[in-house]
Protein backbone atom coordinates (compact mmCIF):
# COMPACT_ATOMS: atom_id res chain seq x y z
CA UNK A 1 0.00 0.00 0.00
CA UNK A 2 1.34 3.32 -0.78
CA UNK A 3 1.68 5.75 2.21
CA UNK A 4 -0.53 9.36 1.38
CA UNK A 5 2.67 10.96 1.01
CA UNK A 6 3.68 9.38 -1.95
CA UNK A 7 0.42 9.65 -3.65
CA UNK A 8 0.70 12.94 -3.33
CA UNK A 9 4.34 12.91 -5.27
CA UNK A 10 2.57 10.81 -7.83
CA UNK A 11 -0.12 12.97 -8.29
CA UNK A 12 2.25 16.26 -8.76
CA UNK A 13 4.43 14.04 -11.20
CA UNK A 14 1.33 13.51 -13.55
CA UNK A 15 0.42 17.13 -13.08
CA UNK A 16 3.86 18.01 -14.31
CA UNK A 17 3.78 15.54 -17.14
CA UNK A 18 0.77 17.25 -18.13
CA UNK A 19 1.96 20.80 -17.76
CA UNK A 20 5.03 19.67 -20.21
CA UNK A 21 2.98 18.17 -23.29
CA UNK A 22 0.60 21.48 -23.65
CA UNK A 23 1.42 23.43 -26.74
CA UNK A 24 0.87 26.51 -25.37
CA UNK A 25 1.65 27.75 -21.98
CA UNK A 26 1.37 31.01 -20.04
CA UNK A 27 4.54 32.77 -18.21
CA UNK A 28 2.37 31.94 -14.95
CA UNK A 29 2.41 27.97 -15.72
CA UNK A 30 5.51 28.23 -16.36
CA UNK A 31 6.17 29.28 -13.31
CA UNK A 32 4.11 27.06 -11.86
CA UNK A 33 5.90 24.56 -13.23
CA UNK A 34 9.42 25.77 -12.32
CA UNK A 35 7.35 25.53 -8.65
CA UNK A 36 6.64 22.00 -8.34
CA UNK A 37 10.10 20.97 -9.59
CA UNK A 38 11.40 22.62 -6.19
CA UNK A 39 8.71 20.95 -4.17
CA UNK A 40 9.80 17.53 -5.35
CA UNK A 41 12.44 17.81 -3.67
CA UNK A 42 10.99 19.21 -0.37
CA UNK A 43 8.09 16.40 -0.33
CA UNK A 44 7.03 17.72 3.88
CA UNK A 45 5.83 21.10 1.69
CA UNK A 46 4.70 19.00 -1.29
CA UNK A 47 0.36 19.39 0.09
CA UNK A 48 0.42 23.36 -0.03
CA UNK A 49 2.72 22.49 -3.66
CA UNK A 50 -0.75 20.83 -4.99
CA UNK A 51 -3.31 22.67 -3.61
CA UNK A 52 -1.75 26.05 -5.12
CA UNK A 53 -0.47 24.00 -8.27
CA UNK A 54 -3.96 22.93 -9.32
CA UNK A 55 -5.83 25.68 -8.73
CA UNK A 56 -3.94 27.93 -11.04
CA UNK A 57 -3.50 24.62 -13.45
CA UNK A 58 -7.44 24.41 -13.91
CA UNK A 59 -7.86 28.20 -14.16
CA UNK A 60 -5.00 28.46 -16.99
CA UNK A 61 -6.48 25.59 -18.99
CA UNK A 62 -10.10 27.09 -18.84
CA UNK A 63 -8.69 30.37 -20.05
CA UNK A 64 -6.32 28.26 -22.53
CA UNK A 65 -9.51 26.63 -24.17
CA UNK A 66 -11.82 29.95 -24.42
CA UNK A 67 -8.97 31.55 -26.47
CA UNK A 68 -8.76 28.21 -28.60
CA UNK A 69 -12.83 29.08 -28.68
CA UNK A 70 -12.50 32.34 -30.07
CA UNK A 71 -9.11 32.06 -32.11
CA UNK A 72 -9.37 32.19 -36.50
CA UNK A 73 -7.37 29.03 -35.71
CA UNK A 74 -10.88 27.13 -35.02
CA UNK A 75 -11.75 27.30 -38.30
CA UNK A 76 -9.55 24.29 -39.48
CA UNK A 77 -7.23 23.09 -36.89
CA UNK A 78 -8.20 21.02 -34.18
CA UNK A 79 -9.33 22.34 -30.97
CA UNK A 80 -10.45 21.10 -27.38
CA UNK A 81 -13.47 21.91 -25.40
CA UNK A 82 -13.77 21.19 -22.22
CA UNK A 83 -11.62 18.06 -22.27
CA UNK A 84 -13.00 16.66 -25.81
CA UNK A 85 -10.76 17.53 -29.39
CA UNK A 86 -12.84 18.04 -32.07
CA UNK A 87 -10.91 18.11 -35.75
CA UNK A 88 -12.96 20.51 -38.43
CA UNK A 89 -13.63 18.05 -41.85
CA UNK A 90 -11.81 19.68 -44.99
CA UNK A 91 -15.23 18.72 -47.17
CA UNK A 92 -18.53 19.81 -47.52
CA UNK A 93 -20.23 16.43 -47.82
CA UNK A 94 -22.34 16.05 -44.44
CA UNK A 95 -26.24 14.86 -44.20
CA UNK A 96 -26.95 14.64 -40.13
CA UNK A 97 -30.15 14.12 -38.07
CA UNK A 98 -30.10 15.26 -34.87
CA UNK A 99 -30.89 17.77 -32.53
CA UNK A 100 -30.79 21.88 -32.95
CA UNK A 101 -30.77 24.38 -30.13
CA UNK A 102 -30.08 28.04 -30.75
CA UNK A 103 -28.30 30.22 -28.62
CA UNK A 104 -27.24 34.38 -27.99
CA UNK A 105 -30.17 35.43 -25.76
CA UNK A 106 -28.81 34.47 -21.92
CA UNK A 107 -24.96 33.24 -22.67
CA UNK A 108 -24.14 37.02 -23.93
CA UNK A 109 -22.53 35.66 -27.41
CA UNK A 110 -24.61 38.37 -29.21
CA UNK A 111 -22.26 40.87 -30.43
CA UNK A 112 -19.67 38.79 -29.42
CA UNK A 113 -16.87 37.38 -31.69
CA UNK A 114 -17.53 34.28 -33.70
CA UNK A 115 -15.10 31.25 -34.76
CA UNK A 116 -14.16 33.31 -37.61
CA UNK A 117 -13.13 36.51 -36.26
CA UNK A 118 -16.53 38.39 -37.33
CA UNK A 119 -18.85 39.34 -35.00
CA UNK A 120 -21.90 37.22 -34.07
CA UNK A 121 -25.63 38.50 -34.62
CA UNK A 122 -28.76 36.85 -33.07
CA UNK A 123 -30.94 38.21 -35.70
CA UNK A 124 -29.04 37.26 -39.01
CA UNK A 125 -29.36 33.58 -40.78
CA UNK A 126 -26.14 32.12 -39.21
CA UNK A 127 -25.44 28.79 -37.04
CA UNK A 128 -22.69 27.14 -35.45
CA UNK A 129 -21.45 23.23 -35.71
CA UNK A 130 -18.59 21.32 -34.59
CA UNK A 131 -16.27 20.41 -37.78
CA UNK A 132 -17.84 21.64 -40.46
CA UNK A 133 -15.70 23.89 -42.56
CA UNK A 134 -15.73 27.82 -41.86
CA UNK A 135 -17.80 29.57 -43.72
CA UNK A 136 -20.54 26.76 -45.10
CA UNK A 137 -24.28 27.29 -45.87
CA UNK A 138 -26.23 24.71 -45.03
CA UNK A 139 -30.18 24.03 -45.10
CA UNK A 140 -31.88 23.23 -41.60
CA UNK A 141 -34.69 20.85 -41.59
CA UNK A 142 -37.23 20.93 -39.10
CA UNK A 143 -39.05 17.38 -39.14
CA UNK A 144 -41.42 18.16 -36.75
CA UNK A 145 -43.20 21.04 -38.55
CA UNK A 146 -41.24 20.64 -42.19
CA UNK A 147 -40.38 24.02 -42.45
CA UNK A 148 -36.43 24.62 -44.16
CA UNK A 149 -34.04 27.39 -43.88
CA UNK A 150 -30.77 28.41 -45.69
CA UNK A 151 -28.01 29.46 -42.35
CA UNK A 152 -24.51 30.24 -43.05
CA UNK A 153 -22.23 28.52 -40.59
CA UNK A 154 -19.19 30.95 -38.87
CA UNK A 155 -18.90 29.84 -34.94
CA UNK A 156 -18.53 26.59 -33.67
CA UNK A 157 -20.70 24.63 -31.36
CA UNK A 158 -23.01 23.78 -30.15
CA UNK A 159 -20.66 21.61 -27.06
CA UNK A 160 -23.99 19.81 -25.38
CA UNK A 161 -24.07 15.67 -25.88
CA UNK A 162 -26.79 14.94 -28.32
CA UNK A 163 -27.15 18.71 -30.06
CA UNK A 164 -26.09 18.98 -34.06
CA UNK A 165 -26.26 22.25 -34.57
CA UNK A 166 -26.85 25.83 -32.64
CA UNK A 167 -28.55 28.73 -34.59
CA UNK A 168 -29.19 32.35 -34.55
CA UNK A 169 -32.72 33.52 -33.14
CA UNK A 170 -33.91 34.84 -36.12
CA UNK A 171 -33.12 31.10 -37.95
CA UNK A 172 -35.17 29.57 -34.90
CA UNK A 173 -38.24 31.81 -35.38
CA UNK A 174 -38.15 31.20 -38.91
CA UNK A 175 -37.55 27.05 -38.63
CA UNK A 176 -40.41 27.66 -35.63
CA UNK A 177 -38.88 25.92 -32.82
CA UNK A 178 -37.90 29.55 -30.56
CA UNK A 179 -40.66 28.56 -28.19
CA UNK A 180 -39.88 25.45 -27.97
CA UNK A 181 -35.75 25.71 -27.54
CA UNK A 182 -35.09 22.59 -29.22
CA UNK A 183 -36.34 20.33 -32.19
CA UNK A 184 -35.06 17.87 -33.94
CA UNK A 185 -34.19 18.72 -37.83
CA UNK A 186 -32.01 17.24 -40.74
CA UNK A 187 -29.21 19.26 -41.77
CA UNK A 188 -27.09 18.85 -45.17
CA UNK A 189 -24.62 21.10 -46.50
CA UNK A 190 -24.85 22.59 -50.16
CA UNK A 191 -21.59 22.18 -51.57
CA UNK A 192 -22.37 24.89 -54.29
CA UNK A 193 -23.09 27.75 -52.44
CA UNK A 194 -20.64 27.14 -49.55
CA UNK A 195 -17.76 27.10 -52.19
CA UNK A 196 -19.15 30.08 -53.54
CA UNK A 197 -20.23 31.87 -49.81
CA UNK A 198 -15.96 30.87 -49.17
CA UNK A 199 -14.90 32.94 -52.33
CA UNK A 200 -16.77 36.41 -51.63
CA UNK A 201 -15.98 35.79 -47.65
CA UNK A 202 -12.04 36.59 -48.37
CA UNK A 203 -13.34 40.21 -50.16
CA UNK A 204 -15.48 41.52 -47.50
CA UNK A 205 -14.50 42.63 -43.65
CA UNK A 206 -15.72 40.18 -41.14
CA UNK A 207 -16.00 42.85 -38.59
CA UNK A 208 -18.43 45.13 -40.80
CA UNK A 209 -20.35 41.99 -42.94
CA UNK A 210 -22.30 39.40 -41.58
CA UNK A 211 -22.03 36.69 -44.31
CA UNK A 212 -25.95 35.78 -44.18
CA UNK A 213 -26.54 38.93 -45.80
CA UNK A 214 -24.69 37.23 -48.96
CA UNK A 215 -26.59 34.55 -49.82
CA UNK A 216 -29.33 36.12 -51.53
CA UNK A 217 -25.92 36.95 -54.01
CA UNK A 218 -24.87 33.73 -53.37
CA UNK A 219 -28.70 32.47 -54.28
CA UNK A 220 -28.50 34.32 -57.48
CA UNK A 221 -24.84 33.24 -59.12
CA UNK A 222 -25.96 29.78 -58.46
CA UNK A 223 -29.43 30.94 -60.33
CA UNK A 224 -28.18 32.42 -63.41
CA UNK A 225 -25.33 29.70 -63.35
CA UNK A 226 -28.32 27.08 -63.78
CA UNK A 227 -30.07 29.53 -65.76
CA UNK A 228 -27.40 29.70 -68.64
CA UNK A 229 -26.84 26.24 -68.48
CA UNK A 230 -30.53 25.80 -69.48
CA UNK A 231 -30.83 28.02 -71.81
CA UNK A 232 -27.12 27.65 -73.95
CA UNK A 233 -29.34 27.33 -77.33
CA UNK A 234 -29.36 24.40 -79.55
CA UNK A 235 -27.21 25.08 -83.20
CA UNK A 236 -29.85 24.00 -84.81
CA UNK A 237 -32.31 26.90 -83.40
CA UNK A 238 -29.42 29.63 -83.75
CA UNK A 239 -30.70 32.70 -85.18
CA UNK A 240 -28.22 32.77 -88.37
CA UNK A 241 -30.09 29.02 -89.16
CA UNK A 242 -33.97 30.52 -88.86
CA UNK A 243 -33.04 33.31 -91.17
CA UNK A 244 -31.62 30.76 -93.84
CA UNK A 245 -34.40 28.25 -93.25
CA UNK A 246 -36.99 31.19 -93.82
CA UNK A 247 -35.27 32.74 -97.02
CA UNK A 248 -34.84 29.49 -98.44
CA UNK A 249 -37.38 26.99 -97.60
CA UNK A 250 -37.30 23.01 -98.58
CA UNK A 251 -39.91 21.99 -99.70
CA UNK A 252 -39.43 18.08 -98.03
CA UNK A 253 -42.12 16.48 -96.05
CA UNK A 254 -39.54 16.10 -93.16
CA UNK A 255 -38.65 19.59 -93.08
CA UNK A 256 -42.37 20.61 -92.96
CA UNK A 257 -42.76 19.03 -89.43
CA UNK A 258 -39.17 20.50 -88.62
CA UNK A 259 -40.50 23.94 -88.90
CA UNK A 260 -44.02 23.33 -87.12
CA UNK A 261 -42.11 21.84 -84.23
CA UNK A 262 -39.35 25.53 -84.16
CA UNK A 263 -39.85 28.08 -81.70
CA UNK A 264 -38.09 31.80 -82.08
CA UNK A 265 -35.54 32.28 -79.92
CA UNK A 266 -37.55 35.91 -78.84
CA UNK A 267 -40.33 34.54 -78.38
CA UNK A 268 -40.49 32.33 -75.25
CA UNK A 269 -43.46 31.99 -73.19
CA UNK A 270 -42.44 31.83 -69.36
CA UNK A 271 -44.61 31.10 -66.55
CA UNK A 272 -45.23 32.49 -62.74
CA UNK A 273 -46.35 31.50 -59.68
CA UNK A 274 -48.78 33.86 -57.59
CA UNK A 275 -49.73 32.99 -53.97
CA UNK A 276 -52.10 35.27 -52.27
CA UNK A 277 -53.97 35.87 -49.11
CA UNK A 278 -50.85 35.57 -46.74
CA UNK A 279 -50.59 37.13 -43.65
CA UNK A 280 -46.77 39.06 -43.08
CA UNK A 281 -45.44 35.78 -41.33
CA UNK A 282 -46.66 33.69 -43.89
CA UNK A 283 -45.10 35.98 -46.55
CA UNK A 284 -42.10 35.73 -44.98
CA UNK A 285 -42.05 31.98 -44.74
CA UNK A 286 -42.27 31.61 -48.73
CA UNK A 287 -39.62 34.06 -49.50
CA UNK A 288 -37.41 31.67 -46.99
CA UNK A 289 -38.79 28.50 -49.01
CA UNK A 290 -37.70 30.49 -52.17
CA UNK A 291 -34.31 31.14 -51.16
CA UNK A 292 -34.04 27.44 -49.98
CA UNK A 293 -35.54 25.76 -53.97
CA UNK A 294 -34.07 28.91 -55.88
CA UNK A 295 -37.49 29.33 -57.56
CA UNK A 296 -36.40 32.64 -59.00
CA UNK A 297 -37.59 36.32 -58.10
CA UNK A 298 -40.05 36.61 -55.21
CA UNK A 299 -41.73 39.83 -55.84
CA UNK A 300 -44.27 40.76 -52.60
CA UNK A 301 -46.96 43.25 -52.63
CA UNK A 302 -49.09 44.20 -50.01
CA UNK A 303 -52.97 44.99 -51.03
CA UNK A 304 -54.50 48.23 -50.27
CA UNK A 305 -57.39 46.85 -47.91
CA UNK A 306 -56.47 46.54 -44.25
CA UNK A 307 -57.58 42.69 -43.78
CA UNK A 308 -55.64 40.28 -41.88
CA UNK A 309 -53.62 38.45 -44.78
CA UNK A 310 -53.30 41.70 -47.16
CA UNK A 311 -50.18 39.73 -48.92
CA UNK A 312 -49.15 38.47 -51.56
CA UNK A 313 -46.46 37.08 -53.53
CA UNK A 314 -45.28 36.83 -57.47
CA UNK A 315 -42.86 33.76 -57.99
CA UNK A 316 -40.93 33.05 -61.52
CA UNK A 317 -40.01 32.81 -64.06
CA UNK A 318 -39.83 28.91 -64.53
CA UNK A 319 -38.82 27.75 -67.74
CA UNK A 320 -41.52 24.92 -68.41
CA UNK A 321 -45.26 24.71 -67.29
CA UNK A 322 -44.35 21.65 -65.45
CA UNK A 323 -41.75 23.34 -63.38
CA UNK A 324 -44.77 26.00 -62.17
CA UNK A 325 -46.91 22.95 -61.50
CA UNK A 326 -44.89 21.52 -58.70
CA UNK A 327 -44.21 24.70 -57.08
CA UNK A 328 -48.05 25.36 -57.43
CA UNK A 329 -48.53 21.66 -55.87
CA UNK A 330 -46.09 22.23 -53.14
CA UNK A 331 -48.27 25.62 -52.14
CA UNK A 332 -51.78 23.76 -52.08
CA UNK A 333 -50.04 20.97 -50.10
CA UNK A 334 -49.25 23.65 -47.38
CA UNK A 335 -53.25 25.13 -47.85
CA UNK A 336 -52.40 27.97 -49.42
CA UNK A 337 -53.88 30.09 -52.61
CA UNK A 338 -51.95 29.84 -55.68
CA UNK A 339 -51.93 30.15 -59.13
CA UNK A 340 -50.02 29.70 -62.56
CA UNK A 341 -49.70 32.43 -64.58
CA UNK A 342 -48.00 32.71 -68.00
CA UNK A 343 -46.55 35.80 -70.04
CA UNK A 344 -44.79 36.11 -73.15
CA UNK A 345 -41.64 37.54 -73.87
CA UNK A 346 -40.84 39.07 -76.60
CA UNK A 347 -37.16 39.99 -78.08
CA UNK A 348 -37.29 43.01 -76.52
CA UNK A 349 -37.67 42.19 -72.98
Amino acid sequence: MLSDLEKLVRCVQKLKFVLTNLDEISEFQKWVLWLIEKLLWTREKIKWGIIAASSVFLVGCDSFQEKKKSSKSTCKAPYMIKGVWYYPQNHYQLKEEGIASYYGINDREHNGPDAMGGIYNMHKMTAAHKTLPLPCVVQVHNLQNNRRALVAVTDRGPFIEGRIIDVSVQAAKILGFFQAGTARVCIQTLEKESRILAQLSKKVSLKCTNLSDLLPVVNQICQNHHRNFLERPVPLYTKKAFDVRLQKPVCTKKSKILAQNVTHPKMLEKFYVSVVNLSFDQATWVKVQNSTFHWGNCTLKKLSNSHSKPFSTFLGPFLSHSQAQKVLKFFVKHHMSAAVLSALKGGGN
